[in-house]
């Protein structure tokens, strides 16, 4: 079983978050929760690739938490000075490396995915 703290860890090793660890623990136990459903018998559920995964995870919904609540500042201004918070890039951003992450761990988890189909012409 992946390890929910692990996962807490290495996010706050990546990104600087503001919310408690009570707070982020159980969107990373449910990270966890996802991947386990599909790791493979073999595999260390310790590996760095699934807490990795799992990490990004979370930091790509937290991101999309955050701008689909309005709680992101897009525009500060101070003086004379504006800064803008382009929130497209950021959550294409998050959604690359969440898809780098996941294909990192592909090795590790199992091929679920089957398609039957016909084709009629």
């Amino acid at each position: 079983m992946i390890d929910p703290w692990s996962v807490l860890f290495l996010l706050r090793s990546c990104y600087q978050r503001e919310e408690a660890d009570d707070a982020l623990l159980p969107l990373c136990a449910a990270a966890a929760a996802e991947l386990d459903a599909r790791l493979r018998a073999d595999a260390d559920p310790g590996d760095v690739r699934l807490l990795y995964a799992a990490a990004m995870a979370v930091y790509h919904r937290l991101c999309l938490r955050t701008l689909e609540g309005g709680q992101g500042v897009t525009v500060f201004k101070a003086g004379d000075v504006t800064v803008n918070l382009d929130t497209q890039s950021l959550i294409r951003s998050a959604a690359q490396e969440l898809e780098r992450a996941r294909a990192a761990a592909l090795p590790l988890l199992r091929d679920d995915a089957f398609f039957c189909g016909q084709v009629t012409v």
